[in-house]
């Protein structure tokens, strides 16, 4: 099992660089990353890079984590926000990835923010983790990223908006875009995007282009990507050669979008890989349990016909990947449903497509974590 991430109390930190320099390890460094929670952690990061000046290079990736205030909102006061980022250029000169996470608009002022964005090292990836933002907070961030190649917003996304346009020169050809957003409206409970969030997500971000797309949502609502889908892929052209549907709910499928939408690909002339994330979440209910349909050999075979139809009419005849992402279903008393059993299927059904060449599989969930990004450098390295 592989450890990602590990939370170590400050105070160790200095001892385990110590120990890593003292065992001559250091050479195997490759990054580190800060998580800057609080003012105090600052203070510790200026510490450890004042004793180890080699350390300061591989500090590739921060995390900005806003604390939540008794009133629902999310904010690092901005004392300490602005602080870190003037800060970042001297104790990170090869910063690469800046995550925000649960950031809420109302922490910053954007006219001040973006005099500090500017000065950072050139930042090839920004993540907006489960953060509630106006468009005015992502036109401050592409226009203070102009070197920018990844892009992942996660969480919704309000109207609010400055006068000042984005050109074609703020915004950087985006190697990948992955949005899991929805809007926010209490008065209707709708958790469709506005009207100018749309624009913005459907003109201004992908201007120049973007190699891969990865669109999901955390809601159960299905109008999120009701006109949105479309238009993205319009945009995108032939720039776009992967799409992701990362949804997990049983509802929203990217089957219903193709197929109610008549969603024209005509434009996405490179489009060759195509991952499916919920293809066995479509759920009915016997005795009150809820059944992945995959559990059904009759439902699942459906589920992959519907699609096989779908896949094999012209718009599509540029694909040469197509992945299905499952999951281990389990009853009680009985084991997972076996992935050879389902790929089984799956070249049943999809037996045209490998004959002309076309990689059609299903993976698990867990695996398909790891390989997805191996799929989306390898889908970027052929831009290049």
């Amino acid at each position: 099992m592989a450890l990602t991430h590990l939370s170590i109390p400050t105070e160790l930190v200095d001892q385990i660089v110590s120990e890593v320099v003292a065992s001559g390890r250091r050479d195997d460094v490759d990054t580190v990353t800060f998580a800057l929670y609080k003012e105090d952690h600052l203070v510790f990061l200026r510490h450890i890079i004042s004793l180890y000046s080699w350390l300061a290079p591989f500090v590739h990736e921060v995390t900005l984590k806003f604390t939540k205030w008794a009133d629902g909102k999310a904010q690092i006061p901005g004392q300490y926000l602005m602080p870190v980022l003037d800060a970042l250029p001297q104790l990170a000169p090869q910063l690469q990835t800046v995550i925000f996470d649960e950031a809420h608009s109302d922490a910053w002022s954007c006219r001040a923010m973006s005099r500090y964005l500017r000065s950072l090292p050139p930042v090839a990836t920004l993540k907006l983790q489960h953060c509630r933002l106006r468009i005015m907070d992502i036109k401050m961030f592409l226009r203070g990223f102009p070197n920018l190649q990844h892009l992942d917003i996660t969480g919704s996304l309000l109207s609010g908006d400055s006068k000042l346009a984005l050109t074609a020169a703020d915004v950087s050809s985006l190697s990948s875009l992955r949005l899991k957003v929805w809007g926010t409206n209490s008065s209707t409970g709708s958790l469709s995007l506005p009207p100018k969030v749309i624009k913005l997500l459907t003109s201004s971000i992908v201007m120049n282009g973007v190699s891969c797309l990865s669109l999901g949502t955390q809601t159960t609502s299905g109008d999120v990507w009701d006109g949105v889908l479309g238009a993205l892929l319009r945009a995108a052209g032939p720039s776009l050669k992967c799409l992701k549907w990362v949804d997990e709910i049983p509802s929203i499928t990217l089957e219903t979008y193709l197929q109610e939408g008549a969603i024209d690909l005509s434009s996405n002339v490179r489009l060759h890989t195509l991952v499916i994330a919920n293809m066995t979440s479509s759920y009915r209910t016997v005795d009150g349990t809820q059944l992945a349909r995959v559990l059904n050999k009759a439902e699942r075979d459906a589920a992959l016909q519907s699609y096989a139809a779908l896949l094999s009419q012209p718009r599509f005849h540029s694909l040469a990947e197509i992945y299905f992402v499952i999951g281990w279903v389990r009853i009680r008393g009985r084991p997972p449903t076996a992935v050879e059993q389902i790929n089984e299927a799956v070249r049943n059904v999809f037996a045209t497509f490998v004959v002309k060449g076309v990689v059609v599989k299903a993976v698990v969930q867990k695996i398909a974590r790891v390989i997805s990004d191996e799929w989306e450098q390898e889908t970027i390295a052929e831009g290049k």
